[in-house]
């Protein structure tokens, strides 16, 4: 591996852990930041976006067209990024990251911690220094809901 790989890996690294921790902390600049003008967005086998703005929509809830979810009223999250593939050729990278997710939500009313096992497969596009996801598939590999109490409160 030479440097260019190594340097391209850890701006590639960067834009995935980026995009973490503007969900976890309800950052939509930073979710923002990730994603190419163009990009295309299938999230558990919907497609969900095609183009930033609609993406950024889908986000924030405004628009979730046949995406089904049942996270009510969300309170916190945590992704932990697990393994990482990198293909890098050129300008053109494609990655799967796989991500343990727990979300607590209010369904009823009721606090509810959902951990999901996740993976992203995405490809990113080089323009000049910034690496850009421009393709993402969302994919839920598990899930499990349990009741949760929140020691620290916000």
């Amino acid at each position: 591996m030479d440097l260019d790989e190594l340097l391209a890996r850890g701006a590639i690294h960067d834009v995935l852990t980026r995009y973490f921790i503007g969900l976890d902390t309800r950052r939509p600049d930073l979710i923002g930041s990730c994603f190419s003008e163009d990009i295309e967005a299938v999230y558990e086998g919907v497609h969900v976006a095609s183009g930033h703005a609609a993406l950024m929509d889908f986000f924030s809830g405004k628009k979730r067209g046949d995406f089904v979810t049942d996270l009510v009223d969300l309170q916190r999250s945590t992704h932990a990024i697990g393994n990482v593939s990198y293909d890098i050729q050129g300008d053109r990278a494609l990655t799967e990251t796989g991500c343990l997710a727990h979300l607590i939500d209010l369904p009823g009313g009721k606090l509810r911690m959902r951990t999901r096992g996740l993976r992203y497969r995405d490809e990113l596009r080089r323009t000049g220094e910034r690496w850009l996801i421009c393709r993402r598939e969302h994919i839920l590999d598990w899930s499990r809901d349990d009741d949760v109490k929140i020691c620290n409160p916000v």
